[in-house]
Formats: structure tokens, sequence, C-alpha cells
């Protein structure tokens, strides 16, 4: 789930238990007499949870939970050019900056989902979280490779999917 800190930002809520039973980990809760008493597992389906979001552009797009590190606000300051692409200065880290095609056009307050592959990290600009969704339905793939890897229907709409293995592969490139 979400909620929303003091300044209005928005903060992921992650149930340690909801995930592991979506994901097929059995639990063992504990009875008062000490043995142990299998909890129901919900079995696995095809469900892939995505934040829902609308990205500068004002498109609708889905991103995998699973590469979300954080969300993060900065001034437009904080987005530069620099060594050759668009990048972002996040606390003592500079990453680099995907999700802006016009970066003279920004203004206020830029959020800034912080993804993280295990190993690298990279910014991804965006206006504003719409839920956290899940796709169960058939993806069409977009006709060429890039930022989105297809198009779905999320709670009725379409959104597009953000391919999080290309931006890595793009923005980071042989240092992946």
């Amino acid at each position: 789930g979400t909620t929303l800190a003091d300044d209005g930002s928005p903060i992921l809520l992650f149930d340690p238990a909801g995930l592991a039973q979506v994901g097929g980990v059995r639990l063992e809760a504990i009875e008062r007499g000490g043995r142990g008493v299998d909890a129901p597992v919900v079995a696995n389906s095809n469900e892939v949870p995505v934040l829902l979001f609308r990205g500068l552009d004002g498109a609708r797009r889905a991103l995998r939970l699973g590469v979300v590190d954080r969300i993060e606000e900065v001034e437009p300051a904080a987005i530069r050019k620099t060594a050759g692409q668009l990048r972002v200065q996040l606390g003592e880290a500079i990453l680099p900056l995907a999700g802006v095609d016009k970066p003279k056009n920004l203004e206020g307050k830029i959020r800034v989902f912080r993804l993280n592959d295990g190993c690298h990290e990279l910014g991804y600009a965006f206006r504003e979280v719409i839920d956290l969704m899940t796709i169960d339905r058939d993806v069409i793939p977009a006709d060429v490779p890039g930022a989105i890897s297809g198009v779905t229907l999320i709670d009725g709409e379409p959104a597009e999917l953000i391919d999080a293995h290309w931006l890595f592969a793009e923005y980071l490139g042989a240092s992946v």
C-alpha cells in the first residue's frame, strides 16, 4: 500500500507476510502449545505487482515493483546533462535519469523513482503515483525494443509497461 508523509509525498508500505504468500513461501504460525501450524498458502499466480504512475508527459505507465527502491523529490537544479547524458543528484549519488524528454521545461519539485537492479541504480522522473496494482492480463509487446516493453490493461485502462532491463542497459551501458 501507500501512505503520505507530512510533506504530501507518497511512501510505499510493504506487507512482508503478504509478499511471502504471493511468492508461494510457506510461513508457520506457532500455537500456544508450541507446535508449528502450517498457514494457508495462496497459490502462485501470474499476477505481477506494479507501481502505476503518471509520467512527466502525462502518460499512464507501470513499473514492476521489484526494481523500485524508493521515491525521492528534487529541485530542477539537481537535474543536469553531464558526461553525455541527463543525470540527477540524489544526496551524494549522481545517477543517470530516464523519463525526461524536455529537461528545460521542468518546474517545481520533480519526483524520481530510485531504481535498483541489485548492483546499479538509476533514476526515473515522473509526475505522480496513481496506485500499487497488479498486472493480471497479457501484455501486448511494443513494436521495437525501448523504454516501453508493451501495453496492458490495468484497472480497466491501458498502461504502458516500463522495461527496466532496457533502461539499465541503455543508461548504464557496458557498466551493467
